[in-house]
Order: structure tokens, then C-alpha cells, then sequence
């Protein structure tokens, strides 16, 4: 008979051990039930916030942002809309109808005061023709000249590819944004189509409108369509390929259910953090979904294990033992892979990090305390469909049948066999790929992020067909009071037709636009003569008197201690532009004309820091000033120019984009190597296990960049974010080989081991994971598209890469490093899974 004390221990042992008591599992569900009600309130919130608009994707300390801050202070917003249709003539009455509308209060608040417009001026062409026809009539009747045509054709001239077609047949009408419409984007642009809709008697599909307000608006309805659309679709292959995959109901049930959750954390915080949403931001949901359905089937397949082995009295407790480290370190790793893209300037890419890494940190964290409470309350092989409780033998019994361990066997066998052909392979192709990897090109072009047969882009093709380029790129001229002051009108806007003339020139130039439209045509400042003389005095007081009317134009603005003339180039959005030789080309343009003019000119060491090439212009500068400026006609001094606009942001962005996408990847990769490096407590154990895991990043990157493709602002972020996902295999690998090391197994069984306890998890979650984000590729928004396409592609060769390459290293030689000094020296035991790989196969099993 056994003593007492014997018998108590031994009755311990036995006793099941479960996660909490019930009153606290209870407790757990219920606060999950209210948790998940306040997160989908602040979710549905955040949604309602979306916003795009590529000049907030910048910090203000940028230089590209702070010139376009300085533009909007003076010339006011850039924004505005292009409103055209087929056969709108440019005399027809109706156009000062609709600009009437316009400009009308869109309603009243809630005091019943009425709204501010959406507009704060709207031109139509049969009004700019009224009053050009005018000015330059009068002008050539106070110096007593004939004009060469008709006022009114001058005046249709100066409007070309601006306000009337190329045909001189077709007008249009611009309305200009208030800083009440741009915050108000889609209200304005619905209420264009409304009055205009009622107006005309002209469908929707009728209507032409274009301007960079059209693209915020765009975008913000092609993501949040695609999203409302595909979320569900989403959902569904999710639950699908779940419950295929765990072909249990309550896993599947509890995993999504987790899963639901968990999505909202990223936009709730969002919203309760007082930011707001983009199109970006959106995938946040998505991705925090896929990855705790990733966390949740591993523990799943830890929970099964453990049922098989001891049945599930104590299954719940054992699968959190087992699983957590995996589990936590996975997570760790993908968190350091998204929270390195925080450093990056893009403001999308930097709140998508942030905000998924805290959201997946918080899952991870609740994901541990929900399944095993729902485990523990509704054991998930206890039951089946139709209700009937099974027994602990039958629930073994059933779980038993998985031959999934025979593959895995073969595979190890094979692996250990050609382990030196698998690594060449992979080396080879790893370096294959890095030798491309320095060709990446980036773009973030607007009309990229949208499709081709989006309304937008058909709206501005048509518009740019039929009248002219309608990307803006502002060249301002600055001219200083001091030193300056014996420079008249007449002396300034010469120097301003100048520079128009010759920015037009510049091949795919599509139009110009500067106070010169407004005015008659300037006298020859060379002719001499008396008579000369009085028509550029009377020219002169012209200019004089009507300044305060071009003040109201927009493109000419007289500061405290300068005057800013401000030229409007247009570019052809559908030729989607190499942006940066163009913007070089216009800046030497701009300084040379200057020189030819003899005009001194002041470049900042900062100007010249971000331009370089610009460098050779203001040596030469230095060099002829004083003989230029005393013979020369347009002796001004000190001026300057400003290039801003969108064509410089979007250039700025994509110089950004690739340079985070370096930065970022760089952090994650060392970081997650310092983790490697920690946890394997080695330097050379840590570098070896990045291997595979750099290995799907810099190959796939590398055959877009073979290819030729561009990289977007989609594909970028999946560059960090694939590379802390990788590492979630390989640690769960890692982590199995060196608990079969520490059982006593040699190397090749240990990969066995490894194999038989988290393969069959690896490739259900990047089935799921990959897959079911497919279904984001047929958004209608191009950088969510490629983010889905890319991770799916990134996640496929991520499993084969820990499926073959993981287990060569460390059946290899180099796995020896794996192996602790303790371990190596004690001789491996045998084991049932060396014991039935015999059978199969031969597998030297090497220490």
C-alpha cells in the first residue's frame, strides 16, 4: 500500500488543470462581448474620417510641403475643379447659370444660418471672354492703336487650352475650392452634379469634371467601395478555408470570432487617438485579421496535439505552455516588421505601422485569454454537430487518424539528402535577385493609384483631349521691393513673359497660364523712338490702374517686402511623366532666362543644397553679374524662384517612398536579427536563421524590379511587414527542432519533430492568410490591390522557403550551431518518429 502522502501527490498530478476558474472565464467573455461593442463604435467612427490627399501625406518640415504651404498663403488653394460636357459652347447663356449656383450657400447649419459656399469664385468662359474682350479693347483704345484682330479673338487666344478648347469651339467652367469646400470635398463635388444635373437636363455620365479635388474624392470612394464590397467577400473565405483547414466548428467559430475583434482595434484607436483614416489605414483591419487567425491556428494545432496525447481534461493549459513562446515571439517579430514603417515620412505608411503594430499587440495579448476561456467552457472535440458529447477515448481515437506525419518523414528524408543542392539553390537565386534589386523604381502618381476605366481618369482624359494638360506645376517669381524700386509694371511683366515663354517651350509643356492672359499685349521695350516711348508709359499706367483687379486674379500677390508673380504650367496627367528630369529642365529654364535677361538673382545654400544642378548656374551668375547687370535691359537684382505644386510633391513622394522602403526594411531587418541573435543566444545562430527569412523579400522585389515594374505605395509596405511575418515559421520551426534537441533527438529528427508539431500550421496559415487576401486584388484601388497580390506572393514563397531551406540549414553542417555543447555531446536517443522514419526511409540522423 502506498503512503498518504504519495497517494496526495499523486492525486495532484492527476487532477486537470484548467486556464482560471470558471467566475473569471465568465468574466473574460463578457468584458470581450462589451470590449468588442466599444471598439466597433469607434471603428465605424474612424471610417467615417478617410481622407486623401497627397499633400498630407508630408510632415510641414518637409521643403516640397512648406512651398506649398507658402503658395496657398499667398495665392490661397490650388484646388479646383475643371466642369465640361459635350457641345457646351463657349457663348451659351446657361454656364453663368450654373456658376451662379455655384457660388450659392450649399444650406444652413443647425442655427439656421446659412452655409459658407464650396467655391469662392467660379470663371466661365463666356465671362473671362466679356471681360478680356474688354480690358484688351480699352487698352488699344487709350494708345490710340488698332489691335491686329478683333478683341474678342485676342481674348479667345489668350484663353486656349485654359477655357476653351483647342477647336476654340467648346468652353468650360473652373470653379475654385474654399477652404470650406476642400474640407468638404465629396459634398462640394456632389452638388456640381446636382446643379449642373438639373441645369443642363444632362446625366451624371454626361458631365466632365477633373481637378486634383476630383482625385481625393476618387480615391476616398474607389477604397471605401472596394472595402465595402470585399470585407465580406473576405469574411467568407476566411470562414471557408478555416473551417476546411480545422474541420472543427467550434475552432473555427472561436478563431473568427477572435479574429472579428481584433480587426477593430486598429481603427478604433484611431479614432479614439483623434486621427483619421486614409486609404492606407483601411488594410490595417484586414491584416490584423489575418494575422490573428495565423496566432489562433497554431494554437489550435497545439490544442489537437495535446487532446491526442492526454485528451482534453488538461489539453487547454498544455497548448498554452507549448504554444505561447512560439506564439509570442511570431508576433514580436511581425510587430517589429510593421512598427518599422513609423519612421517613414509618408504620413499613410507611418500610421499604418504604428497603428497595426499596437492593434496586433493587443490581439496577441486578448487572443491568449479568450480561446482557452472559450476552450475550457466548450471543449471543442467534446461535441458533436449535432450536440452528443463524446468520451476522452473517442475524441483520441478520431484525432489518431491524421497521417499527416508519414509526409513530413519523407520530406525530411529528402531534405537530408540533397540539403547542399537546396541551399546552393536558394543562395544562388538570393543573389540572382539582389543584383536587380538596385534598378526598384517607385511612383506614386494619383492617376496610378486609380484604374483606367475609373470615372476620374475617363473625365480627364476627355478634358485633356479636348482642352488641354491639367496637372498644375506653380513657378512663382519673386521680386524684392528693396533694390528694385526704379522697375516698373511694364519692366516686370516683360520679365514675366520671359520666363512664360520660354517655360512653354519645354517639351511636354501643355499650356501656361500667368497675369499676361489678362492683359493686352506689352510694347516692345527695345523700340525707341518718342512715340515708343508714350505707348509704354501709357501701358505702364494701364497696368497701374488695374493691378487691384489682377490682385483678385490669383496669379500676382504684393507682400510687405516682395512682389510674387505667379505662372500656372500645365502637364498632361494621362503621359504619367518622368517627374524629375522635368522639374530640373524648369528650374534651369526659369535661371537661364534670367541670365539672358541680365537679371541678378539670389540662390539659398538650401536652394542650391536640394538642387545641385543648380550649382553650375550660380557660378556663372557669380561670375557675369557685373557685366550682365549694368548693360542689360531688366537690371533687377536679387530675385528668385519658387517650383511647387503637385508635380513636385508627387516627385518628392516618390524619392520618399523608395528611401523608406530602404530605411524601414534595414530596422526590421536588424532588429529582428538582434531577436534571432538574443533568443539563440549566438551571433553566428542568428544570422544563419535571417537567411530564410530575408529570402522572400529580396526575391520578389528583385523580379519586379527585372521586370521593370514600379513599386507603389502599396507594395512598399510589404516589404518590412513580409519579412516580420516570415520570421513567424521560422521560429515556430526553430522552436520545435531545439525542444526535440533538448528531448535527446539527433538533428534530422529533431527537423521531424519540428515538422510533425507546427508544418501542418505553417501551411494552413499562409493558405489562409495569402489566399483570403487575394480577394483584395480586385479593389478598385491600385496600392491595395498590389499590398494584396505582393503579401500572398511574399507569403507563398515565405512557407517554401521555411518548408525546405530552414530544415537544409539546420540538417547541415551549419546546424550545428543550433545545437548546444551539452546537446551535441550527448548521443541522440531513439525516438518514435526516427523509429518509424526507418521504415519509411533511411535518414542519418546526425547530432
Amino acid at each position: 500500500m502506498l503512503p498518504e502522502k504519495v497517494m496526495q501527490t499523486s492525486s495532484q498530478e492527476n487532477r486537470p488543470r484548467r486556464f482560471l476558474n470558471a467566475p473569471l472565464r465568465w468574466l473574460i467573455l463578457f468584458l470581450f462581448l462589451v470590449g468588442f461593442l466599444i471598439f466597433a463604435y469607434g471603428a465605424m467612427e474612424a471610417r467615417k474620417t478617410s481622407s486623401n490627399r497627397v499633400v498630407d501625406w508630408f510632415p510641414s518640415s518637409f521643403q516640397e510641403t512648406r512651398k506649398c504651404q507658402w503658395f496657398w498663403g499667398h495665392f490661397g488653394t490650388d484646388e479646383l475643379l475643371m466642369i465640361s460636357w459635350e457641345g457646351l459652347a463657349t457663348d451659351d447663356p446657361i454656364q453663368e447659370m450654373v456658376a451662379a449656383h455655384l457660388t450659392a450657400s450649399p444650406g444652413k447649419d443647425a442655427s439656421g444660418n446659412p452655409l459658407p459656399s464650396f467655391f469662392t469664385r467660379v470663371m466661365t468662359t463666356h465671362q473671362m471672354l466679356d471681360e478680356l474682350e474688354k480690358v484688351i479693347g480699352g487698352a488699344y483704345d487709350a494708345q490710340n492703336l488698332d489691335p491686329p484682330q478683333s478683341p474678342r479673338k485676342i481674348a479667345a487666344e489668350r484663353l486656349d487650352g485654359w477655357l476653351i478648347s483647342r477647336d476654340r469651339q467648346s468652353g468650360c467652367i473652373v470653379a475654385i475650392m474654399s477652404l470650406y469646400g476642400a474640407e468638404h470635398r465629396a459634398e462640394a463635388l456632389k452638388k456640381v452634379y446636382d446643379d449642373t444635373m438639373r441645369l443642363t437636363g444632362l446625366t451624371h455620365q454626361q458631365i466632365h469634371i477633373a481637378g486634383s479635388s476630383c482625385d481625393s474624392v476618387a480615391i476616398d470612394e474607389a477604397s471605401k467601395q472596394s472595402q465595402e464590397k470585399l470585407l465580406p467577400i473576405f469574411g467568407l473565405v476566411c470562414l471557408i478555408l478555416l473551417a476546411l483547414c480545422m474541420k472543427n466548428c467550434i475552432l473555427t467559430f472561436t478563431i473568427l470570432a477572435i479574429a472579428m475583434i481584433n480587426e477593430e482595434f486598429g481603427p478604433a484607436m484611431i479614432f479614439f487617438t483623434g486621427s483619421h483614416m486614409d486609404s492606407i489605414s483601411l488594410l490595417i483591419s484586414a491584416l490584423v485579421f489575418v494575422l490573428t487567425l495565423e496566432c489562433g491556428i497554431h494554437l489550435a494545432n497545439y490544442y489537437r496535439d495535446a487532446v491526442r496525447e492526454k485528451g482534453d481534461s488538461s489539453a487547454v493549459m498544455s497548448a498554452i505552455e507549448k504554444g505561447w513562446l512560439p506564439c509570442f515571439l511570431a508576433t514580436f517579430t511581425t510587430v517589429l516588421g510593421m512598427g518599422s514603417l513609423a519612421i517613414s515620412h509618408v504620413t499613410p505608411i507611418r500610421n499604418f505601422g504604428i497603428y497595426s503594430a499596437l492593434a496586433l499587440s493587443m490581439g496577441t495579448f486578448f487572443l491568449f485569454l479568450y480561446l482557452p476561456s472559450f476552450w475550457e467552457n466548450w471543449p471543442p472535440y467534446r461535441y458533436t454537430l449535432s450536440g452528443i458529447r463524446k468520451s476522452d477515448r473517442e475524441t483520441q481515437k478520431a484525432l489518431q487518424k491524421d497521417h499527416s506525419g508519414k509526409i513530413w518523414r519523407i520530406l525530411a528524408s529528402f531534405i537530408s539528402r540533397t540539403y547542399a543542392g537546396i541551399i546552393l539553390l536558394f543562395l544562388l537565386l538570393l543573389g540572382g535577385a539582389s543584383l536587380f534589386i538596385f534598378d526598384l523604381k517607385t511612383t506614386v502618381s494619383i492617376h496610378g493609384m486609380l484604374p483606367r476605366n475609373n470615372e476620374v481618369i475617363v473625365d480627364y482624359n476627355y478634358l485633356e483631349k479636348k482642352v488641354g494638360g491639367l496637372v498644375p506645376l506653380e513657378v512663382v517669381i519673386r521680386i524684392p521691393k528693396k533694390g528694385n524700386e526704379s522697375r516698373n509694371w511694364l519692366e516686370q511683366c516683360e520679365l514675366v513673359k520671359r520666363v512664360e515663354t520660354a517655360l512653354t517651350q519645354v517639351p511636354d509643356m501643355d499650356g501656361s497660364m500667368s497675369m499676361l492672359n489678362f492683359l493686352p499685349d506689352l510694347p516692345e521695350l527695345r523700340e525707341r523712338g518718342t512715340r515708343a516711348a508714350v505707348i509704354r508709359r501709357r501701358s505702364n499706367t494701364i497696368l497701374e490702374e488695374n493691378m487691384e483687379k489682377f490682385r483678385e486674379s490669383g496669379y500676382f500677390y504684393e507682400a510687405p517686402e516682395e512682389k510674387l508673380w505667379r505662372i500656372s504650367v500645365r502637364v498632361p496627367a494621362w503621359k504619367r511623366l518622368d517627374y524629375e528630369p522635368l522639374l530640373k529642365k524648369l528650374e534651369c529654364v526659369v535661371y537661364e532666362t534670367f541670365q539672358e535677361a541680365g537679371v541678378g538673382c539670389r540662390f539659398l545654400p538650401e536652394q542650391l543644397a536640394e538642387s545641385p544642378y543648380l550649382i553650375p548656374i550660380a557660378e556663372q551668375f557669380q561670375q557675369s553679374a557685373d557685366d550682365t547687370v549694368s548693360k542689360e535691359r531688366l537690371p533687377f537684382v536679387d530675385v528668385s524662384t519658387v517650383v511647387t505644386g503637385a508635380v513636385p510633391l508627387v516627385f518628392q513622394a516618390q524619392k520618399q517612398l523608395l528611401k523608406d522602403l530602404i530605411d524601414s526594411f534595414f530596422m526590421a531587418f536588424v532588429l529582428i536579427t538582434l531577436t534571432l541573435i538574443f533568443l539563440l543566444r549566438g551571433i553566428l545562430p542568428g544570422l544563419i536563421a535571417m537567411l530564410p527569412n530575408i529570402f522572400p523579400s529580396i526575391f520578389v522585389f528583385g523580379i519586379l524590379a527585372w521586370w521593370g515594374l514600379e513599386v507603389d505605395i502599396g507594395s512598399m509596405m510589404t516589404a518590412s511587414v513580409a519579412l516580420g511575418i516570415t520570421v513567424d515559421g521560422t521560429l515556430h520551426f526553430l522552436t520545435w527542432f531545439q525542444r526535440g534537441i533538448r528531448e535527446g533527438r539527433g538533428r534530422c529528427d529533431a527537423v521531424i519533430y519540428a515538422y510533425t508539431h507546427c508544418a501542418k500550421a505553417m501551411l494552413q496559415t499562409a493558405f489562409i492568410c495569402g489566399f483570403a487576401f487575394l480577394v483584395f486584388s480586385f479593389s478598385g484601388f491600385i496600392p491595395v490591390s498590389r499590398f494584396a497580390w505582393m503579401l500572398c506572393i511574399l507569403l507563398t514563397v515565405a512557407v517554401i522557403t521555411d518548408l525546405f531551406l530552414t530544415p537544409a540549414l539546420l540538417i547541415s553542417p551549419l546546424g550545428r550551431v543550433f545545437v548546444s555543447r551539452k546537446n551535441r555531446q550527448t548521443p541522440p536517443s531513439k525516438s518514435v518518429f526516427s523509429t518509424e522514419a526507418s521504415k519509411e526511409s533511411t535518414v542519418t540522423n546526425v547530432p
